[in-house]
């Protein structure tokens, strides 16, 4: 039988049991061709990557010598050569033979190196260039380990120059993913070293690149957390309290955010309410953090609607309200959220209208004078001041809806409900002109928007009847009154 047609567990199986003393014999039962070996070398090492998954140590041992006489077939410079004694050299470290096992690094290092120069492709370097980093980490991790930290720190410093050859793609400059997570790892290993001989400055330096990298490539936030914690006491020590304290509240705040996020996945409101509060608390903790409060109040108050405990979620509103105003009070949209939120469970007209008046002035920042966010604003004020009997006051507000409405380019947004309720307006108003332009404006949007909504069609024809009737216009009256008619009948068939 082929030896590519061998079930793969006997093939494992078999290596295991020849071992060391039958490995020449192994050799020449799987053949003697280049892709016959690449293929045994293959199957050696996942055997050897099975016994480590098995704590088997001795196992892997002896097929990780297997392995590197395998590829010294494929001749001695051979990069499978310096991969077969890095696997071997980090099963030694384990096995805290570290003398032999920086013998078996050292001549990984140089293969790799050797490769790199014959490399004929910018791909194949960087991934040579991948692999020469890491043999360095782990040469450095032995020298470290016997107390020679200048020697670790040199081999540090070479293995991030290798990986920052090898970070980006150069057609296209996307983040390679591993060389970036192996160079976190590295500048925070190398800032230790600094920190323990005294020179935080240069300590520093390597913390903010390795935090900004692992921003940058999506580094598992629970290895990043201890780099920022000892990169906000550096700065404490350094005098630079407020940067600190940033640092703190941020990791604070990723910490509980993302265990809301998990408890939300696991619809455990409990925890999710818990872990919310303790992540806006964190927030809070900087002024350059506190943005995040305002998002993560603003979630908190949509669950605590979403369960009906309607005064936890009127304090968290406003909480969210205060934090921004702290900040200033600037263009927000998880503001402006917060405040549409809080109007749905206003307790009274004259508070919907407080609220609604700090809600425009956000929007006109925010969106400018004549979008529509400030005229649907605009419009609400209308209804409120109007609802209320102060007819003045919502006249103002609706005029200035109208002509915003009037200078935007799409006639609708949405089913036009906005411009039913500023045509309710200006009809209490008396202003019957505007209201018959705004009823056919709303009917125009929901004819082209929910033609199958036939009893809002009825009712807006039936609100246009009556607003024609009342400027004398007879046959549009009755022609709209047969129209709302029409539609209402389809609601019985």
């Amino acid at each position: 039988m082929p030896t590519s047609e061998l079930p793969y567990g006997a093939i494992k199986i078999f290596i295991a049991l020849v071992g060391m003393a039958g490995a020449g014999s192994l050799m020449m039962w799987l053949g003697s061709s280049p892709v016959s070996t690449i293929r045994s070398w293959e199957l050696v090492r996942a055997s050897q990557r099975d016994a480590i998954t098995r704590k088997n140590l001795a196992e892997a041992e002896a097929l990780g010598r297997q392995a590197i006489r395998l590829a010294e077939r494929l001749g001695s410079s051979n990069y499978r050569v310096a991969i077969s004694h890095e696997d071997l050299g980090q099963i030694l470290v384990a096995e805290k033979n570290a003398v032999e096992a920086r013998k078996h690094f050292d001549d990984a290092e140089k293969i790799l190196q050797t490769n790199i120069v014959r490399a004929k492709d910018n791909l194949t370097k960087r991934l040579l260039l991948a692999d020469l980093a890491s043999t360095q980490r782990n040469l450095g991790l032995i020298e470290l380990a016997n107390g020679h930290a200048e020697i670790t720190e040199e081999l540090f410093k070479n293995a991030i120059a290798n990986l920052e050859s090898c970070l980006k793609s150069p057609s296209d400059g996307r983040l390679d993913f591993y060389a970036a997570h192996s160079e976190v790892d590295l500048l925070s290993r190398l800032a230790n070293i600094y920190v323990i001989s005294g020179r935080d400055h240069e300590a520093l330096k390597l913390f903010r690149q390795a935090i900004d990298l692992a921003d940058q490539s999506f580094y598992p936030t629970f290895l990043i957390k201890p780099v920022k914690d000892e990169f906000a006491r550096l700065l404490k020590r350094d005098g630079r309290d407020q940067e600190a304290e940033a640092l703190y509240s941020y990791s604070h705040w990723a910490h509980y955010f993302g265990a809301a996020e998990n408890a939300k996945n696991e619809e455990d409101t409990l925890a999710m309410a818990k872990n919310l509060r303790l992540a806006a608390d964190a927030a809070k903790g900087s002024k350059s953090t506190m943005h995040l409060a305002v998002i993560t109040l603003k979630k908190l108050a949509k669950l605590q609607l979403q369960q009906k405990n309607t005064v936890a979620f009127r304090e968290t509103c406003l909480e969210a309200l205060h934090v921004w105003k702290t900040l200033g009070g600037g263009a927000d949209s998880e503001a402006d959220y917060v405040m549409g939120l809080l109007i749905r469970q206003a307790q009274n007209k004259q508070i919907a209208i407080e609220i609604q008046s700090g809600r425009l002035k956000l929007r006109r920042d925010l969106y400018g004078k004549t979008d529509f966010h400030t005229a649907e604003t605009l419009t609400e004020l209308a209804c409120l001041y109007c609802e209320t009997g102060d007819t003045k006051t919502a006249k103002i507000y609706a005029e200035e809806a109208y002509d915003i409405f009037h200078k935007l380019r799409i006639k609708s947004r949405g089913i036009g409900v906005q411009e039913l309720f500023l045509a309710g307006v200006f009809e209490q108003l008396g202003e019957l002109p505007k209201a018959e332009a705004m009823y056919s404006r709303s009917l125009s949007a929901q004819m082209k928007r929910n033609r199958k909504n036939a009893a809002k069609i009825s009712e807006i024809y039936k609100l246009l009847s009556a607003v024609y009737k009342r400027q004398g216009k007879a046959t549009e009256s009755r022609n709209a009154q047969g129209e709302s008619r029409r539609w209402r009948s389809y609601l019985a068939n």
